[in-house]
């Protein structure tokens, strides 16, 4: 059962990223690790979306409320950190803590948003409704948008955006790699440990071919393929392909 949402902790990135947290109620479940006696611990659900544009997407007449139409690719990633290590730590203790729990899950992270997880996790043993809870779940979302308007649309393209009939559909102008930079990217085999490839989420195994990005980072050959097709951009960090 959800708690009312009394507060959401949201935040903005640079880029125009949103990331929102808040408090949930939910029943005792399994946790991942033992727990010393008296201790309690944060199971933290975000939902990583990626999203295309808005202003590329839709007509100024559409509804903007909700974006959820806009999504291509979706993940949920859960990690558990004891309530100590957060709330009883130094806060810069506290937050290279909960960085590298998001790193390790392959979530984005910018300044605001461990601001705002860190504000959610003080708060949480203060209300009467977690305080006998073992277990206080955070749930949380960030939308990443996967390109920027300004790098499709002139100004007077703008002013023929304005003149949209309200019936007309506006198709998404995402830019994919180009085949020739695709043809470039270079296939490892695996021979140190085995890797996540955060668009499937499955294993890339030890001793299995992986294709590499530019930007060193590492996938299943045929996953980074499919996402090049939609997006030149690396999944985790945004470098260009071109």
């Amino acid at each position: 059962m959800s708690s009312p949402r009394t507060e959401v902790y949201e935040s903005y990135s640079q880029t125009g990223d949103c990331f929102k947290i808040w408090p949930e109620l939910e029943p005792t479940k399994t946790l991942n690790q033992e727990l010393p006696n008296g201790s309690a611990i944060f199971s933290i659900l975000i939902k990583h979306s990626y999203l295309y544009p808005p202003e590329l997407y839709l007509s100024p007449y559409d509804d903007l409320n909700d974006l959820d139409d806009l999504i291509f690719s979706q993940m949920d990633k859960t990690f558990e950190v004891e309530c100590d290590l957060l709330i009883n730590n130094d806060a810069s203790t506290s937050r290279s803590i909960l960085e590298d729990k998001l790193i390790d899950v392959s979530i984005r992270t910018w300044p605001s948003m461990i601001d705002n997880i860190l504000k959610c996790a003080h708060d949480m043993p203060r209300n009467k409704e977690f305080a006998s809870h073992k277990v206080l779940h955070m749930h949380g979302r960030v939308d990443v948008i996967v390109e920027e308007a300004d790098e499709f649309f002139s100004e007077d393209d703008e002013d023929e955006i304005e003149e949209f009939p309200d019936d007309m559909e506006v198709e998404p102008m995402i830019v994919p790699a180009s085949k020739s930079a695709i043809g470039k990217l270079e296939m490892i085999k695996i021979e140190d440990e085995s890797r996540l490839c955060v668009v499937c989420l499955e294993q890339i195994l030890l001793g299995s071919q992986a294709t590499r990005m530019p930007c060193g980072h590492l996938f299943h050959g045929d996953c980074i393929l499919s996402w090049l097709s939609k997006s030149k951009r690396c999944p985790l960090c945004r470098f260009e392909l071109d």
